[in-house]
């Protein structure tokens, strides 16, 4: 399955931004601290070259578009009035859950 979601050299969406890699934080066995690199080969070359060593990538916040938060509002706002005219407590748990994830996403 093919996930490129870039046109030639356009920038991948901005919500698709947030889940590519930014930088490698690479753990170095007996060293008091932690190599930072911008680039994935440089952080993936230490860990082959340092046995013991961790590369974790770091990730930017995630970023939704207008059109997904407009979704997620629209979601939250269904499953609250579920929630409230048929009592469907499982509907109000999924409204609260979805507005503390817009909440956190800015």
């Amino acid at each position: 399955m093919n996930t490129d979601n870039t046109q030639g050299a356009a920038e991948p969406s901005p919500a698709s931004a947030g889940s590519q890699a930014v930088a490698w934080w690479v753990t170095l066995p007996g060293r008091d601290f932690p190599y930072l690199s911008h680039i994935q080969d440089r952080a993936l070359f230490c860990q082959k070259d340092e046995p013991g060593s961790e590369v974790i990538p770091l990730y930017r916040s995630p970023t939704l578009t207008n059109a997904e938060r407009e979704a997620i509002q629209t979601a939250a706002m269904v499953y609250e009035q579920g929630a409230k005219q048929m009592g469907h407590v499982e509907d109000g748990k999924r409204a609260v859950a979805l507005r503390a994830m817009l909440e956190r996403l800015g």
